[in-house]
C-alpha cells in the first residue's frame, strides 16, 4: 500500500461462514492494507461472538445490535444484553439498527421501537451506532430526529 491506513467499518466476522478460516481472512485482510476491522453483530448471538473476536484480535472491534430484519428480537431482555455488552473497551458502537421498509421482515412499528432503544442506548454510551435503511425513508429521519440527532452528512 502506499501508506494509507484501511479501516473495514462493517464485516460479519462473527458469522459461521468464517468461523474456521478467521485467522486466514484476518490474514488476507493484513495483507491487502487493513489495520483495524470493526466487526458488526446482527443478534445477541452474533455481538457477544462479535464482542470476543474482539477480545482476541487487537485488530478488531465490535458493535453489538440488532438487525431490523429482527426487530421483533428487541425486547427488553435484548436490550438489556446489549447494555451490558455495550460497556466493554472492545465494543466501539451500537448497531446493526434502523429500519427495513424494503423487505419488512419485522413489523414497521416494531421497527421504530427497536431502532429508538439502539439509539437511546448509543447515546447512554455516547458512541456511535451502526444503521441500515435499504430505503431512506422519512420515518428514519423522524427518528433521528425525535431522539434529538441532527443530519450531519449525506
Amino acid at each position: 500500500m502506499n501508506g494509507q491506513t484501511l479501516i473495514d467499518s462493517h464485516a460479519h466476522l462473527e458469522m459461521k461462514q468464517f468461523r474456521g478460516d478467521l485467522e486466514r481472512v484476518l490474514e488476507r485482510a493484513h495483507a491487502a492494507g487493513v489495520s483495524h476491522i470493526i466487526t458488526v453483530g446482527s443478534t445477541i448471538a452474533e455481538s457477544r461472538r462479535a464482542l470476543k473476536i474482539a477480545e482476541k484480535y487487537q485488530e478488531v472491534s465490535a458493535v453489538v445490535g440488532i438487525h431490523p430484519h429482527d426487530a421483533d428480537d428487541a425486547d427488553d431482555w435484548a436490550l438489556e444484553e446489549l447494555s451490558k455488552l455495550a460497556v466493554k473497551k472492545q465494543v466501539v458502537g451500537i448497531g446493526e439498527t434502523g429500519l427495513d421498509f424494503f423487505r419488512d421482515r419485522s413489523p414497521r412499528e416494531l421497527q421504530e421501537d427497536s431502532f429508538r432503544r439502539h439509539i437511546d442506548l448509543a447515546k447512554r454510551r455516547i458512541c456511535l451506532w451502526s444503521f441500515t435503511s435499504a430505503t431512506l425513508t422519512k420515518e428514519l429521519w423522524k427518528s433521528l430526529k425525535m431522539k434529538g440527532c441532527r443530519k450531519k452528512a449525506a
